[in-house]
């Protein structure tokens, strides 16, 4: 079998990891894979190095339809027997028409809750394109059980529509660094204690949340370090001199560390006393798993199916999105008692290991790329 994946751009976020656990698994099984992207990035880096062909195809606008054409013509000379898409309503409208002008099967894997227009017209444009191709699909895998219902309110059919969430190999989360590493690296005083929070530096994954609720802790705990591990992909900049700026304005100068792009995120997240996931919308993130799996106690706003990981109180607290002040005295009371914040880590540990594993995520799909595959033989 020769599979086409469509990821939503080349940078390395949740949803390329995802995709490249896949196509791994799949390559373990003796078949072939292939990756477009709208651009080029640390991701596609990476898939040219695993010597996994990358095709670059830019979804700018949903009604480019020519786009579609250009990767149904891709499909045909690169002989690829299905479609798994990664990506935005744009590049999914434009995946699944292709899939269909040439007569293969398509899959669409939904990460987070659809984003449309803030233009009336063109969102409704949009949904009416996403609802009708969502049908060209042999299936739509979601995240969680709120992607799965998101999707539903959006008049999509609840048996088109699949469960997997998200599964990470806790056997395999090994950073580079020690902690007295990283401390050492990022001139941290060991004797701090560590907050740190993972995502692109953009609105929806609550910085500035996060950074108001530092200064809140920070009277009671001026001891405390925030580490913020992200790049600002969208804004090209603006967005992470805004949240320099914020924090310069709340007096936490010399507190906050703004660390860019890494390349080894696990060493920081292992290093750190806290984590922390104050986002407004998401699917099921990884982040969230890898920082339960590492036994962090998490701390993150209940919204998607992060409820569908972090059990309030037992493995770590659940917060309102937006909410500032419930953070900090939610991040007060953790830090203030370690141990429960142990307690915490163990247990949100126990449960990655039992209902959020990699084997288990790649085992579905590939059997759904077996039902596929046999449907079209009969």
């Amino acid at each position: 079998m020769n599979v086409l994946y469509a990821v939503i751009h080349g940078e390395i976020a949740g949803g390329q990891i995802v995709c490249l656990q896949i196509i791994e698994a799949l390559v373990r099984e003796g078949h072939q894979a292939l990756v477009i992207s709208p651009s080029e990035g640390p991701f596609t880096d990476l898939l040219r190095k695993k010597k996994i062909p990358v095709f670059i195809i830019p979804f700018e606008k949903t009604y480019f339809f020519h786009r579609a054409f250009q990767v149904a013509r891709l499909l045909r000379n690169q002989k690829v027997d299905l479609v798994h898409s990664h990506g935005t309503v744009q590049l999914n409208i434009h995946v699944r028409l292709a899939a269909r002008l040439i007569g293969i099967p398509c899959i669409s894997h939904i990460h987070s809750e659809n984003v449309f227009s803030s233009h009336w017209l063109i969102r409704q444009y949009q949904i009416f394109l996403d609802r009708f191709t969502s049908q060209l699909c042999y299936r739509l895998i979601a995240v969680s059980k709120a992607t799965k219902e998101s999707l539903i309110q959006e008049g999509i059919e609840a048996d088109r529509i699949e469960v997997i969430p998200n599964g990470i190999d806790s056997d395999r989360l090994n950073g580079q660094m020690t902690r007295a590493e990283v401390f050492q690296r990022f001139q941290i005083d060991p004797k701090k204690q560590l907050v740190t929070t993972i995502g692109s530096l953009c609105p929806n994954k609550g910085q500035e949340e996060f950074l108001k609720a530092a200064k809140q802790v920070n009277v009671d705990m001026p001891n405390t370090v925030w580490m913020m591990i992200g790049k600002d992909i969208e804004f090209k900049g603006a967005y992470e001199a805004k949240l320099k700026m914020l924090a310069q304005n709340l007096g936490l100068n010399g507190q906050v560390i703004f660390t860019g792009y890494q390349d080894d995120p696990l060493s920081l997240l292992n290093a750190c006393d806290l984590f922390v996931l104050p986002s407004k919308r998401e699917g099921m993130p990884l982040v969230v798993l890898e920082a339960a799996a590492l036994k962090k106690a998490v701390i993150a706003s209940a919204v998607g199916g992060i409820p569908e990981v972090v059990q309030d109180g037992e493995t770590g607290i659940l917060i309102p999105p937006g909410d500032s002040q419930a953070l900090g005295l939610a991040m007060l009371k953790l830090l203030r008692d370690p141990k429960l914040a142990r307690t915490m880590g163990e247990a949100g540990f126990r449960r990655i290991r039992e209902h959020f594993s990699e084997c288990q995520m790649v085992h579905r799909i590939l059997k759904l790329y077996q039902e596929v595959s046999h449907a079209i033989r009969n």
